[in-house]
């Protein structure tokens, strides 16, 4: 036997054991997801609406609902447009464009206080910056939720444990809703410290609330602008237990699970498309993923480096087959089982990415999730027309200009409190689907209640034993628990059922429930108030009450 063969460790005779393969690199820690970032973002994005909200009265007396209203219709717009057109320009352009937005808003409003038109055109500015940057940051957080807390999952294939659904834990789309929900506090806060404590005008209150589009722009910057980085797009990939690591498999150039390789870099600045699912019954349903995977003949392997034959291949060639035929079932399946969720997705359109939809299949997408949106839509008319219409005419007494805007303004700080309380409870606990139907129903319940209540103030008729602060504040509280709750657990429970390739897209079209909700609350909410002005003999309401309240 020749010398250089008798030296093979297959030949050795002396019983020698080769050395081990030499060990594979640890994964890299975690990155840590933003969640403070998130808690930050949505403080500032919806502070700005807020303040516009708590200075409706000192806008216009008798038309709140106006001021209502031209704080809704440019967010809707936006919001309805979004699935189709959010795909293609990135985070940053959207949050810019709110950044520029916000300071308009208020330089407008405060610089033509003697215009009403002009003044609901700044309003009008303030509510497409909200909407934008909402939808938009819904999605975002969507987005850091759906990828894995351990990079140690975060494989190249993976060929067993293919039934164990990724748990999106909604820890940032809480932090953002719970943000949203103290940014009702704030505001409030904001303007009675300027407008009331200070005594500031109008104006200077809104010059001073500058600060906050700076604030929005920075946090942004230093938390989130990375995202568009091309240093993120190197591999962040590694093998776990579970996946089979054969000597055959080359460099993993598994992307960066937000921003990818290069290709999906760019994907990643247009929207959704550079999502990469951390699920593995979702992972590579796409067709265009499929095609470089499946290559199991000997000629194909010389056919170039990304040609490889492993068995870990053909098993996941099968896999992917599988899962295509099975995916659309499965889902079905799931999200009818006790928690309920979307009902119906046809298996076309598992099949595309959202940027390969069309309008029409992107139309049927967002009415898929009708589930989520009546709720949101229910819950947010019947809280808006507190707001807009009822709780404008009450007060103690009612009669009173003065005792009307203060009840005006401290049951909204309350409602905002409880925004507050039930939107940072994502994390702890994620309702039912029956729960979530149930609120809103409580919620118009609340509207009856309230409406009641305004008739019966003791103007000039009688008086109900529970028109008092202390029956009727505990109340403002309970409805923005009702509310809040609706909210944050109409989107965890987006993030926790849609499939995490189609998540954003969910999370940023979902939101136009809210909006549609609150147009028809302003709109009844001008009559609400102006009925309620009539009953009790209180001029100021600038339509007319079409009921007899004698």
């Amino acid at each position: 036997m020749a010398e250089g063969v008798s030296s093979s460790p297959s030949s050795r005779e002396d019983g020698a054991v080769p050395p081990p393969p030499p060990a594979a690199a640890p994964p890299p820690p975690a990155a840590p997801l933003p969640v403070m970032g998130f808690w930050f973002m949505g403080l500032l994005n919806n502070m700005s609406y807020v303040i516009m909200i708590a200075s409706a009265k000192n806008i216009s007396e008798g038309g709140t609902g106006l001021v209502f209203i031209a704080c809704v219709l440019p967010s809707l717009t936006i919001k309805l447009t979004a699935p189709y057109w959010f795909d293609r320009v990135g985070y940053s352009y959207r949050i810019a464009v709110a950044t520029v937005l916000m300071v308009l808003s208020f330089a407008t409003v405060a610089s033509f206080s003697s215009s009403l038109q002009l003044q609901l055109v700044g309003v009008a500015m303030v509510s497409a910056q909200c909407g934008m940057g909402e939808a938009s940051l819904l999605a975002l957080a969507g987005r850091f939720d759906s990828k894995s807390d351990d990079p140690s999952t975060l494989t190249c294939v993976t060929v067993s444990n293919q039934k164990n659904k990724s748990k999106c834990k909604s820890k940032c789309i809480t932090a953002f809703s719970s943000g949203t929900g103290l940014a009702g506090v704030m505001g409030f806060l904001f303007h009675w410290f300027c407008h009331d404590f200070l005594g500031c005008t109008l104006g200077r209150t809104l010059l001073m609330a500058q600060t906050l589009p700076i604030a929005y722009a920075a946090v942004y910057y230093f938390k989130f602008h990375a995202l568009d980085d091309d240093s993120q797009t190197q591999s962040s990939c590694s093998y776990n237990s579970q996946t089979r690591l054969l000597s055959e498999v080359p460099e993993c150039n598994e992307p960066n699970p937000f921003t990818g390789n290069e290709n999906d870099n760019v994907r990643h600045r247009k929207g959704y498309a550079g999502l990469k699912t951390m699920d593995p019954d979702e992972e590579f349903q796409h067709g265009s993923r499929d095609s470089s995977l499946i290559a199991t003949t000997p000629d194909a392997q010389q056919e170039g480096p990304h040609h490889h034959v492993t068995a870990l291949n053909i098993e996941k060639a099968l896999w992917i087959r599988d899962t295509k035929q099975n995916r659309s079932q499965e889902w079905n399946d799931n999200s009818q089982g006790e928690e309920g969720g979307v009902s119906s997705m046809e298996e076309a359109e598992l099949g595309k990415s959202v940027e390969e939809m069309s309008p029409s299949e992107r139309m049927k997408l967002v009415l898929s999730l009708w589930p989520y949106m009546v709720p949101l839509f229910l819950v947010y008319a019947a809280e808006y027309a507190l707001q807009a219409g009822t709780w404008t005419a009450i007060g103690f007494p009612a009669d009173s200009k003065e005792a009307r805007n203060s009840f005006y303004q401290y049951s909204n700080w309350l409602y905002q409190a409880g925004v507050f309380v039930s939107r940072s409870s994502g994390t702890v606990y994620t309702a039912p689907m029956s729960i979530l139907w149930l609120m809103p129903i409580l919620q118009c319940l609340n509207v009856v209640f309230f409406t009641h209540v305004g008739l019966h103030s003791g103007i000039g008729g009688s008086i109900v034993w529970y028109y008092s602060k202390g029956v009727l504040f505990p109340c403002c509280f309970y409805v923005g628990l009702l509310g809040g709750g609706v909210y944050v657990n109409g989107f965890t429970r987006i993030c926790a059922d849609v499939p995490t390739n189609y998540r954003e897209f969910a999370l940023a079209s979902v939101s136009v429930a809210e909006s549609f909700g609150i147009v028809l609350a302003d709109v009844s909410g001008l009559w609400l108030q102006s009925c309620i002005y009539k009953a009790n003999g209180i001029p100021g309401a600038i339509v007319s009450c079409p009921l007899s309240m004698s």
